[in-house]
This record gives structure tokens, C-alpha cells and sequence, in this order.
């Protein structure tokens, strides 16, 4: 049987509605690259905003945030959903 071939908007739009059927009410993309606020963030955990959340501040987790492919090497997108 051949692979079928999809378009990026057909992939996307079954991302959507997979996420919907799994209860997600918004279902979003975003550009996994280097964040522009990466800087912006250390600051904010320099002055302690975040609080009793240390997990923010573990040097992998800023790692992380201020670059997605840290965490996933390769990737070009994120999905971002919201219940």
C-alpha cells in the first residue's frame, strides 16, 4: 500500500483536530528555534521571580526554554495547546 503524502497544512489541521478530540480547546504553532528572550528570561530568574518554582531556574530548564532543539534536537515546531 503507498505512504500517503500530506501536505503541511493537512498535517497541521489533523494535529488540530486530534488535540480537540483529546480535549484541548486551543491548538497552536510555533518556530522552535532560539528564543529572543532568552536573555530577558535569566534576568527574570536572577531576580528571584520565580518565586518557590526552582525547577525554573535548574540550568537545563533555562537551557531548555532558551532554546527549544535542546530538548528536541532537529525540531522545526512546537505544538502548543491549551485546555
Amino acid at each position: 500500500m503507498p505512504t500517503q503524502v500530506l501536505s503541511p497544512h493537512q498535517i497541521s489541521e489533523r494535529i488540530r483536530q486530534k488535540a480537540r478530540e483529546m480535549g484541548f480547546g486551543a491548538v497552536g504553532f510555533a518556530p522552535a528555534h532560539a528564543s529572543a528572550y532568552g536573555d530577558a528570561y535569566e534576568r527574570w530568574i536572577g531576580e528571584g521571580m520565580h518565586g518557590e518554582m526552582a525547577y525554573l531556574a535548574r540550568e537545563d530548564a533555562v537551557a531548555k526554554r532558551r532554546d527549544p532543539a535542546v530538548l528536541v534536537p532537529g525540531a522545526r515546531s512546537a505544538v502548543v495547546v491549551a485546555m
